[in-house]
């Protein structure tokens, strides 16, 4: 979408950048089963996820600061409050999160 954008009318302004990485974020982790996102500070955290303890060690090596709360089935991950490291750092986690879920133990 971001490309047929840019061909269309140019540079997608830094706000419409963020959305769409948040989308892209959204569908990611929508595939690894999540089904409530919510940040809250410089937290996000994403349920619910079932992860054998294997995958789990696989998330906490692949993301730093990763933290899955079996008991509650939540991956909990530090994002950057604000800015322009915080939509990166949301897309790398949905993208880690979907590769762990989708691996074979």
């Amino acid at each position: 979408m971001r490309e047929e954008l840019e061909d269309r009318f140019g540079p997608v302004p830094e706000p419409l950048a963020n959305l769409l990485a948040l989308t892209r974020a959204r569908i990611k982790l929508g595939l690894a089963g999540a089904r409530s996102v919510t940040f809250r500070g410089d937290r996000l955290t994403v349920a619910p996820i079932e992860l054998d303890s294997a995958r789990a060690k696989r998330l906490h090596e692949r993301l730093d600061g990763a933290l899955y709360e079996a008991g509650r089935s939540q991956v909990t991950v530090r994002v950057p409050p604000d800015g322009p490291k915080r939509f990166p750092a949301v897309v790398e986690a949905a993208e880690v999160l979907l590769a762990v879920t989708s691996e074979t133990s």
